[in-house]
């Protein structure tokens, strides 16, 4: 999830770095957080810093208030291992 606000620099000034919100609210439930951690791209204190301006809870929330449709999830579910039809 990349920083919105980048949109708003020079096409070649734009830097590839994470949203601050979805960072902040996702920790490391999110994997792309703990890849971001792990190849230090951020930091534990972004990961964990709670100051800032409100966020919305959770991605649903926030995509609920900007009226943006929830993506469709996958249906399907894998056989059992061994099984076949």
């Amino acid at each position: 999830m990349l920083c919105h606000k980048a949109n708003d620099l020079p096409a070649g000034e734009r830097p590839n770095v994470p949203c601050q919100g979805w960072v902040r609210v996702m920790g490391f439930s999110a994997i792309g957080v703990r890849l971001l951690a792990m190849r230090q791209q951020i930091t534990l204190e972004e990961i964990r810093d709670q100051a800032g301006p409100s966020l919305f809870s959770t991605f649903t929330a926030m995509l609920h208030a900007n009226k943006i449709r929830l993506p469709k999830r996958s249906s399907f579910v894998p056989n059992h291992a061994g099984r076949r039809r």
